[in-house]
């Protein structure tokens, strides 16, 4: 079997690597902190189906709830497909405020960077994608098109009482099976 990243052609989904780690917290920023506590709220808390306890807020919570962002560095190019998001953690044993993103726009930078700024008209998808409506049932939305990206941003446009969230990044991976010469 090859793996080969998706460059044209039929494209098989994946995660790239938010949820499981793959990502390390070090490749994750965002434009503010709630509270300022990068332990309790900051974007590793922002992992997919990461969970809440006393320690850390169950997603990444802005200091403040206009033009914020989080974002992940790849650190080399990838070829993004989709979103996947989650409101903050909230179960029976934990229970904690209803909050989660109900709309947010998908912007990118295709070159390395040491910058995350965002230039709206030009590093954003035109149209505007629809989140959650529940703390922690997840929401997959699929870009127009695969884009390869080095930076890609998740920013908030509507909410329900604060802009917390977690998700996972999509992108492309092809499975070949060769078997004497013959793609399966």
């Amino acid at each position: 079997m090859i793996l080969v990243d998706c460059c044209s052609g039929a494209c098989l989904p994946r995660a790239l690597g938010v949820e499981s780690g793959e990502i390390l917290d070090e490749q994750m920023h965002a434009s503010s902190i709630n509270g300022n506590n990068y332990n309790w709220a900051g974007p590793p808390r922002a992992r997919l189906n990461s969970v809440a306890n006393r320690l850390h807020a169950g997603g990444w919570g802005p200091h403040y709830n206009t033009n914020q962002w989080i974002c992940v560095d790849f650190g080399e190019k990838k070829r993004v497909t989709g979103v996947i998001t989650q409101g903050r953690y909230s179960s029976p044993d934990f229970p904690t405020h209803p909050e989660w993103v109900t709309s947010f726009l998908f912007c990118y930078k295709v070159a390395a960077s040491n910058s995350y700024t965002i230039n709206f008209q030009e590093d954003c998808y035109n149209n505007t994608f629809t989140g959650n409506t529940d703390n922690n049932s997840p929401v997959v939305n699929m870009l127009p098109y695969e884009i390869e990206v080095h930076v890609a941003f998740i920013v908030p446009q509507s909410w329900t009482k604060w802009p917390v969230m977690r998700f996972e990044i999509l992108g492309c991976l092809v499975t070949l099976n060769l078997r004497n010469g013959i793609l399966r």
